[in-house]
């Protein structure tokens, strides 16, 4: 079970409204608040004197909870701005070759599919996976893998379905071929389990913004320990390698670990906002939230099954994420979007469909409230 006073302590600023936009952005609770300002005051207090020193116990405990929530090691935690970063870094600094090619759904999101299709100049192949009933199917996974296939890339949880993709057969796939597995995870930590070690994944990128209840411009990435070794950034610090005289000639000793990701100083208060979201969802019990989170999806699917929406989300709910994509009665955006927002209910609109997206917070009352409203645009 949930630890509701927790959550009432946390995040009474958002049991004031209806928030159902947590694949969006998070609303950080009040530790994430707390742990930012603090950087910033002992910033300000101490004329920025050692204040980097005062920090990295801060960094360490930050990578020991991010780790414990995908289980992986501390020194596979490596700090970047976003998931796109995230992804770029592996794309640009693994060596491959022209001819190589990455396997990549077709509607994948521009955060993991815009960076391969830059390095098709470079020649490497990107080959696009058409999705049938939403899914990127195992069968034609495997149809496109060949002798010169060395990745395949996929997001945990598809931002414009919730469709929430079988990374364990798909892990389980790339370790029998030899293929590194790339994972987008920004809609999946924090807010559903997600295993790098059981479902064989070598590489994972998220953004701070969304389930670890951060802040933008601040994110993370897991690297397996052994193809760490294997990148070369596109950048470099003096945290993340040393320059070596080597009989007068300058070269770089990368660190062998997740740390030669990070290049120059860091987003050090959104690392403490992150340690403090990160924390917090470690306490609560990332499988009570993934519980609660399905839970409340389940109760919403049931409750509008009988109204004129149309659910992009998979029927299966082994393939759900608590994320429900709708699309609406033509003409009743403008009359959504009015009533939504005179009732507080905050989710996500796109071009012919809007998002609902579920987080520990969220109780039944945001479930009738937001129900009632889709309810009353159909008579008017």
């Amino acid at each position: 079970m949930l630890n509701k006073s927790l959550i009432k302590e946390e995040c009474d600023h958002l049991l004031k409204v209806h928030y159902l936009n947590s694949a969006s952005k998070a609303i950080p609770p009040k530790s994430a608040v707390i742990a930012y300002h603090s950087f910033l005051d002992d910033y300000i207090e101490s004329y920025g004197d050692k204040v980097k020193e005062r920090f990295q116990p801060t960094i360490k405990e930050a990578r020991e909870q991010l780790a414990k929530l995908i289980n992986a090691k501390p020194s596979e935690i490596g700090f970047v701005k976003n998931t796109s970063e995230g992804i770029g870094i592996i794309a640009n600094g693994y060596p491959f070759e022209p001819g190589d090619n990455i396997i990549l759904a077709e509607n994948e999101h521009p955060a993991n599919k815009n960076v391969w299709v830059k390095l098709q100049d470079s020649g490497l192949e990107v080959r696009l996976i058409p999705t049938v009933d939403k899914t990127m199917r195992i069968s034609d996974i495997k149809k496109a893998i060949d002798e010169n296939t060395k990745a395949i890339g996929i997001a945990s949880v598809h931002y414009t379905t919730g469709l929430r993709n079988d990374l364990s057969t798909i892990g389980k796939l790339c370790k029998e071929n030899n293929l590194l597995f790339i994972v987008d995870a920004i809609q999946s930590v924090g807010r559903i389990v997600i295993d790098v070690k059981a479902s064989n994944i070598d590489y994972l990128s998220c953004g701070g913004h969304k389930g670890l209840l951060g802040t933008y411009g601040v994110g993370f990435i897991y690297c397996n320990s052994e193809l760490i070794k294997k990148i070369i950034p596109p950048y470099s610090a003096h945290q993340s390698a040393s320059l070596v005289n080597n009989h007068g000639v300058y070269e770089l000793e990368w660190l062998e670990d997740s740390r030669r990701v990070e290049g120059g100083n860091m987003n050090y208060a959104g690392i403490a906002a992150l340690n403090a979201g990160a924390k917090l969802i470690n306490k609560l019990g990332l499988v009570n939230i993934e519980k609660h989170i399905i839970s409340l999806e389940e109760e919403f699917v049931n409750a509008i099954k009988d109204l004129p929406y149309v659910m992009r989300t998979p029927v299966n709910p082994h393939k759900r994420s608590g994320l429900v994509c709708l699309e609406y009665p033509l003409g009743l955006k403008s009359k959504l979007q009015k009533i939504f927002y005179e009732r507080k209910i905050y989710v996500t609109f796109n071009l012919n469909y809007f998002r609902v997206s579920f987080s520990f917070y969220n109780t039944s009352e945001d479930i009738e409230t937001i129900v009632k409203a889709m309810k009353e645009v159909l008579k008017n």
